[in-house]
């Protein structure tokens, strides 16, 4: 399975995801799985208003056949909690997109893989989204099983 890793600058990652989705790559080769980090940057908050202003401001540029959300509902896009340590914002993840579409990730370095565990520990999950976040989802959308 064909699979993209943003792995940049939170600038550089917005244009490069941006210009993936809107120029109709995912269109193109449907099993192409891009994975975000730091639960989807900060689009699940925002998904909503990014397609109502391509809905409302028309693009000739734009070639995707479908709205921005359609590509995270159809796991073309997937996201890891790297970093990310706020129940508020993996509750909006997790509602927006669903549990299925959530890899458990620390960002280390740059975070305690121990204070990843204990956060994930505080989360309300089911024994089942547990297994997704953890593995399920990793061996699916990763490794294609």
């Amino acid at each position: 399975m064909p699979l993209i890793f943003c792995a940049c600058s939170a600038r550089s990652k917005c244009r490069i995801r941006c210009r993936l989705i809107l120029n109709g790559t995912f269109d193109k080769f449907p099993k192409l799985r891009m994975i975000l980090g730091h639960c989807g940057e900060y689009l699940p908050f925002i998904i909503d208003r990014v397609d109502n202003r391509f809905a409302w401001i028309k693009d000739d540029e734009v070639k995707m056949k479908h709205t921005v959300a359609y590509y995270f509902k159809n796991k073309n896009v997937v996201m890891t909690t790297s970093g990310i340590m706020s129940k508020i914002t993996f509750e909006c993840t997790k509602q927006a997109f669903g549990i299925d579409s959530i890899i458990f990730a620390s960002d280390y370095p740059y975070e305690c893989l121990s204070n990843m565990m204990k956060f994930v520990k505080t989360l309300e999950l089911t024994e089942e989204e547990k297994e997704q976040l953890f593995h399920l989802n990793a061996e699916k959308d990763i490794l294609g099983h």
